[in-house]
């Protein structure tokens, strides 16, 4: 028969291990849920070799100026160029990818080239910038076209000396010029189309009818022309 010392001591022993085995299953609870907390706070305590700061990166990008907007042609020899960049640094000015001239940025800002000089036809540039040894890109190429030739303007109908007949007082005036030009017809807006053509309705008086046509290109060259034809009921 057992004593009471026995079994005494067989319940201590019993309510031990309850307690450790509870205990176990809070531990294993804890640490499935909890776990990948901790570590992802512990993680972020520890120093990364691996991290690199790019704030003092990114302060030292030195972007290409910027340029104002230049037509797109000219018939002059020279133009303007201006922009904004960093107060304190250089333009430098590319023209078809050779380094031309420079500036300093003012205070403000700005900065300007104000006699750039041109070759016929198509001219391309580019700028950067220059803050004590860094230097930037290129900015994008920025385009104009230096032309001095007049626009051409052909009137293919009706002809100069024409006479038109018939009850329909009604004639098309058609011709061709430069794309992109400007076009008047008895100081009337004609639309050009986009091949450079193009076709009025006009309505004829009795006897002769005078005609002038003013052309100016994207250039801004001019030219006129005049004719007379005569329509007879």
């Amino acid at each position: 028969m057992q004593s009471r010392r026995s079994y005494s001591q067989d319940k201590k022993f019993t309510n031990r291990t309850m307690k450790f085995g509870m205990l176990s299953v809070l531990f294993v609870l804890a640490a499935v849920f909890l776990g990948p907390t901790l570590l992802a706070g512990g993680s972020s305590i520890l120093p990364n070799s691996n991290t690199v700061d790019t704030s003092q990166k990114k302060s030292d990008i030195l972007f290409p100026p910027h340029i104002d907007p230049i037509p797109e042609a000219t018939n002059s020899g020279t133009f303007r160029i201006s922009g904004y960049g960093q107060a304190g640094g250089t333009v430098i000015l590319y023209s078809s990818g050779t380094d031309d001239d420079t500036t300093k940025i003012k205070d403000d800002g700005t900065y300007m080239f104000d006699s750039v000089t041109l070759k016929k036809g198509e001219n391309k540039f580019t700028v950067a910038q220059k803050v004590d040894q860094t230097t930037s890109d290129q900015s994008s190429p920025s385009t104009i076209l230096y032309k001095t030739e007049e626009p051409i303007l052909e009137v293919t109908s009706p002809t100069d000396g024409a006479k038109i007949n018939g009850d329909n007082t009604t004639t098309r005036i058609e011709g061709k010029t430069d794309e992109g030009s400007t076009l008047t017809i008895n100081d009337r807006i004609v639309v050009v189309n986009s091949d450079g053509s193009f076709n009025y309705a006009y309505k004829m008086s009795g006897g002769d009818n005078h005609l002038k046509f003013v052309v100016v290109d994207i250039a801004g060259n001019k030219k006129e022309l005049e004719i007379t034809f005569t329509y007879e009921p």
